[in-house]
Parts: structure tokens; sequence; C-alpha cells
């Protein structure tokens, strides 16, 4: 059987020219919206820039063989996502058929991708002692390509395909996702092992 080439996006093979913009291209990942017939939870992404349509996030508890996360835009599948209970690895497939796992963990502050043949990393950005930051996206070369702080995702690097946006939003949502189980999972941890010692206490006294 004949190697199936790799999948790559459609735009040239040279790093981008990351020049400073007026401006960040900004996308609001706060913006909930109530779906008929579900208690999924859902988000719709969008942007001032009116030529970029708004992406639809819908959250799933894993069940079954729903995804995780599904993502459409203009009423078209998009990419979906999958979590791991045993791998700090999750996977994204694109409706193109590309397929971008996504390594590393919160609890790692940093997770890498690789998108057209370069690597890159959302990696957790502290903002000093008294502020929770954020996550940077950045490439091999070190330059941010983009910075999800609060719910507000902001892409520095002017002119890139809608295959790339695209890649960078989906990947901004499952790192927000990913922080949100991880804080979820902190609490239920700590929660259970508060119980314990209270039963362990009660007991003791009942001695």
């Amino acid at each position: 059987m004949a190697a199936v080439a790799p999948q790559h996006f459609s735009y040239d093979s040279k790093p981008p020219a990351y020049t400073p913009t007026a401006g960040p291209l900004t996308f609001n990942l706060d913006n909930p919206i109530k779906k008929i017939f579900t208690t999924s939870r859902a988000l719709e992404i969008s942007t001032p820039d009116t030529l970029y349509p708004p992406i639809l996030a819908s959250f799933h508890s894993g069940c079954g063989s729903s995804p995780n996360i599904e993502f459409s835009k203009n009423s078209r599948p998009l990419a979906t996502v999958n979590f791991h209970s045993f791998s700090s690895t999750t996977d994204i497939v694109f409706s193109s058929g590309l397929s971008t796992p996504l390594k590393g963990s919160a609890f790692s502050r940093k997770c890498t991708m690789n998108l057209s043949g370069r690597e890159y990393t959302w990696k957790h950005h502290s903002e000093g002692m008294f502020h929770t930051g954020g996550w940077q996206l950045i490439d091999g070369g070190g330059s941010v390509v983009a910075y999800l702080r609060k719910k507000v995702l902001e892409v520095y690097v002017p002119g890139l395909p809608e295959e790339m946006l695209d890649a960078i939003v989906v990947t901004a949502v499952t790192m927000a996702e990913k922080e949100r189980r991880a804080q979820q999972q902190s609490a239920t941890s700590a929660s259970a092992a508060a119980a314990s010692s209270a039963s362990a206490s009660a007991a003791a006294s009942s001695c």
C-alpha cells in the first residue's frame, strides 16, 4: 500500500514574517450559547473581523462515541478533540484530514504540537504573584504568535491564512478546556482528601 502524503496547510513553506501590527486580531472565547434538546455546553467564538466567520464549539462528556469537543464553522464540521484519562496527549483532527496531537498537560504548563511541519508550543506565561497569567503560543524560533488570557485570544501575526487561524482557535479552546479540567480534577481531589481526613478524625474521636 502506498504511503499517504502528510497533510499540510496551504501557505508558503517559508516561516511567516512576524512583524508588529497596529493591533492583534482578537477572539472572544466567552460567549456561551444555548443548544436545543441538549444540556452540553457550547460556545460561539467570534472576532470583530467580519471576514472571519464565527466558530461553534460544542463540549461533551466523552461518553459514547461523541468527541469531547466538536468544532464547526459555516454549519460544517471543522475539527474534533478527544482527551484521554491515562495520557497527556490530546487528539485533534480537522475535517481536512489533518491530525494534530497536542502533547503535554495543563499541569506541566506546556503543550507542543506540529502544524505544517513546524513545531509550536502553548506555554503558560505568569504575570506576577497576584495574576493567573495566560498561555502563549510560541513558534520554533521563539516568537509569540498568539496569547490566550481570561478567555480572550489575541493573534499577533498578520496575514495568516484561514486554515492557520482555525488551528490557533481550536487549540486555544482546547488549552482552556484542558486547564478547566485540570482545575476541576484538583478541586475534586482536594475535596476527597478533606472528606477522608474528616472521616478519620470522627472515627478517632469516637474511640
